[in-house]
């Protein structure tokens, strides 16, 4: 009779080992990567070239920006005279893209109470392009410089990852 409850409990144990050595195991991964994250979060040669990442990142969307259209709105002088007053507006857009092609207006406004209507008067209009310019090559040149600091830059990042989770490794091996 006591030989009959044997193999309940050689079933039972097997079951309670399985199950401990489950919930040791998934313990351990879950701290093993708590530990993992914890050394690369204190790295200061990742937390460097992370921000060298994202500092390139700024950098590209400015060149990029640059690379559309500008346009550049100005007052221009005011003069306020008792009785008049006068405004000299600026209105310039450029195309860097199309060898350095610019646009400009200006359109010199002036007003009295003597007389009640604006009185517009000398309004300048100018183009200006390259003929022979090397405007859209450097705005070329420039992307690419931009993209390829974008990529030196992840790839040092990357690297230095891997680097930094092997020496983890390394280090816990030698414990």
């Amino acid at each position: 009779m006591k030989y009959r409850n044997i193999p309940f409990v050689i079933i039972l144990l097997i079951f309670t080992t399985f199950s401990w050595n489950t919930i040791a195991e998934s313990n351990s991964a879950e701290s093993l990567e708590k530990m993992l994250s914890a050394f690369i979060a204190n790295d200061t040669e990742i937390q460097r070239l992370a921000l060298q990442y994202q500092q390139s990142l700024l950098s590209d969307n400015i060149t990029q920006n640059n690379a559309g259209f500008n346009l550049n709105l100005s007052t221009g002088t005011v003069n306020i005279k008792p009785g008049a007053y006068s405004v000299n507006p600026t209105i310039e857009v450029s195309f860097p893209a199309l060898n350095g092609t610019s646009i400009t207006t200006n359109i010199p406004v002036s007003i009295s109470s003597i007389k009640s209507e604006p009185v517009a008067e000398g309004a300048n209009i100018s183009l200006q392009t390259e003929l022979l310019g090397t405007t859209k090559k450097q705005q070329k040149l420039s992307l690419l410089k931009s993209k390829r600091s974008v990529l030196e830059s992840q790839r040092a990042f990357q690297n230095q990852l891997k680097n930094t989770e092997y020496d983890f490794y390394n280090h816990l091996k030698n414990i």
